[in-house]
Formats: structure tokens, C-alpha cells, sequence
């Protein structure tokens, strides 16, 4: 994907063109530009500081592609950054996406793309009563499709955490249950790290002072905020589900060695009684009257028989065996 650069004029995209054009471009205030950026390089930089005036934090913010979920004024610019997440079989993959926006121009920058947020964008560009808004419309556009990426992202761990129900109390899983349990976890931190300030973001959009290229698509935005809201709320449930399935399961491992416990204290016991009586028997004192008796050796095994017989029916009893 290279960089591209569109004109739109009262909701329609006019043209294309290339890098030595835009000054001419920003001129004209009859239109704005949109700017989209998928490899920055020296030359890159030095065009969007010279022609954009951008501030040198915004261009340390954009080469250090590592930066939470923010929004920042420039006088009467705006800063936003964002993350896209795509996912790549058992990893999130994350990628930083910088917009930086005025009334007459919006820059967006993608750090190492794979799949360009231009693709699929002709939806938004056949909406005109929304591109005569400016490039806030542009905007909205890029946050509206960037929080459309999240969905499907935490229905999916919706559904490992529905998949696994079944077998949280299975024992001999229990092992794996934890380790799925704690990578769903740290999905869901992932996820929070991201959603969590792009709604502070959005509300910083539409509610309060709001950019002046933000101005006249407040409901645009808030509409957004309610997604990221509803997906935050999920967040939280799919997080204190997790916690309780994790707990269970260890409860679950718990009452399980307890009755393992208790089988060996039962066993333990029975034997207990066995191996007393013989080793008073077994003692040899000259005074021992049973050694004398005709019948004492049968006599001492069916003791010893109705003892541990009695103690076995009694832990049966209380379900110890």
C-alpha cells in the first residue's frame, strides 16, 4: 500500500494527487485533503512538517509508533491516536494509527500496514451529506471502522469462554482450563488497553468544547462512544466471568484432593486398627493369656476383621469411601 493523497469538494472526492501538489491544494478553501499515509520516511516527515507545520511532538509521536490511544490540541488542530487490532490465530496483532487534522486537511498515518483502514471505504465515500461536514467526516470515518474491528475480535472470546463452560469443572483438565482461562484474560487486557482511552477519545469529540473540525458531527461521534461503551461493558462481564471460572475451577481441583484426602484418612485408619492389635499381640510378654488360648489366633483375626468391617461400613456411611 502507498501513500495516497484525495480532494473532496462539497461531499465528493474530486481527484487524486501526488505530494508537490498539496500546497497548491491548501489554498483552494473551497476543499479539503485527505492524506494517507502507509510508509513514512525522511521525506515524508519533512514534507508533513514544512507544508502541515506539524508540531515536533506530533512527528516524534508518529516516527515512535508505540503510543497509547490519545487525543492532543494544536491550537486549532487536533492529534488523535488510535490502535488497529487484527487477529492472527492465537495472537492479537496491533497496529498504531495517527490522525492528525485541521478544518482544511486530515493526515492519517498507519504503522506498518497489513490491511489498509482504504480498503472497503467507498461506503463512507457515497455518503455526501457526511463528507460536506469536512474532514471531520474523514474522521469519524477511520474511528467508526477501526471500533467496527473490535467486534468480531471480543464475540470470539465470548465464545471460547461458551465453548469451555462445559468442562470448567472437569478435573482432569484443570490444568488447561486455568491456561486457556489466563490467555482469554490477557486478550481482554489487551483489548481494555485499547478501548478504554479511545472512549475517552470520542467523548472528547462530542461532548464539551469539541474541534472545530469535530463541529456539526457531534451525534456522528457520540454514536461511536456508545460502541465503545457497550464493548468496554463487555470487557468488563467477559473479565469477572473469567475470575469466577477461574476459581471454580481451582474450587473445583480443591473439593476434589479433599476427597481424595479423605479416602486415604480412611484407609489409613482402617489399617490403623489392624496393625494395633497385632502389634499389642505381637509383643511376647511371658503374661499374655491370649497366647495360651486354643482359639486365640482365629478369635484375633475375626477382631480385627469386625473392626476395620466396622469402620469401612462407617466411612462408607459418610461417603469418605
Amino acid at each position: 500500500m502507498t501513500n495516497r493523497c484525495f480532494v473532496y469538494q462539497e461531499g465528493e472526492k474530486i481527484t487524486d494527487i501526488a505530494m508537490p501538489e498539496m500546497a497548491y491544494w491548501l489554498t483552494d478553501r473551497k476543499v479539503f485533503i485527505w492524506w494517507s499515509i502507509s510508509e513514512v520516511d525522511s521525506h515524508v516527515l519533512s514534507h508533513l512538517k514544512n507544508t502541515f507545520d506539524l508540531h515536533d511532538l506530533v512527528i516524534e509521536d508518529i516516527v515512535n509508533n508505540n503510543q497509547r490511544p490519545k487525543i492532543e490540541e494544536y491550537g486549532d488542530s487536533v492529534f488523535i491516536v488510535m490502535h488497529v487490532l487484527k487477529k492472527e490465530k492465537a495472537r492479537l496483532k496491533k497496529k498504531q494509527l495517527a490522525v492528525f487534522m485541521s478544518e482544511r486537511f486530515l493526515i492519517s498515518i498507519e504503522a506498518n500496514p497489513y490491511d489498509s483502514l482504504l480498503d472497503g471505504f467507498s461506503a463512507y465515500e457515497h455518503d455526501a451529506k457526511l463528507l460536506k461536514a469536512g474532514p471531520g467526516s474523514i474522521l469519524y470515518s477511520l474511528i467508526d471502522r477501526v471500533a467496527d474491528q473490535y467486534f468480531p475480535i471480543i464475540a470470539d472470546l465470548e465464545n471460547q469462554l461458551d465453548d469451555m463452560e462445559s468442562c470448567i469443572f472437569n478435573c482432569d483438565q484443570a490444568e488447561d482450563n486455568v491456561r486457556q482461562l489466563y490467555t482469554i484474560k490477557r486478550r481482554v487486557l489487551e483489548l481494555r488497553q485499547v478501548i478504554y482511552p479511545l472512549i475517552e477519545v470520542t467523548g472528547k469529540l462530542y461532548a464539551g468544547r469539541v474541534p472545530k473540525a469535530c463541529e456539526g458531527l457531534q451525534n456522528y461521534f457520540r454514536d461511536v462512544h456508545d460502541h465503545l461503551l457497550r464493548m468496554g461493558h463487555t470487557l468488563d462481564v467477559i473479565r469477572e466471568t473469567i475470575a469466577t471460572a477461574i476459581q471454580a475451577n481451582l474450587t473445583s481441583v480443591a473439593i476434589d484432593e479433599s476427597k481424595v484426602t479423605k479416602k486415604l484418612a480412611a484407609w489409613a485408619a482402617i489399617f490403623a486398627v489392624g496393625t494395633f492389635m497385632v502389634g499389642v499381640w505381637g509383643m511376647n510378654f511371658a503374661l499374655m493369656p491370649e497366647l495360651e488360648m486354643t482359639y486365640g489366633y482365629p478369635i484375633s483375626l475375626a477382631l480385627i476383621l469386625l473392626a476395620s468391617g466396622f469402620l469401612y461400613l462407617r466411612f462408607k456411611r459418610l461417603a469418605w469411601l
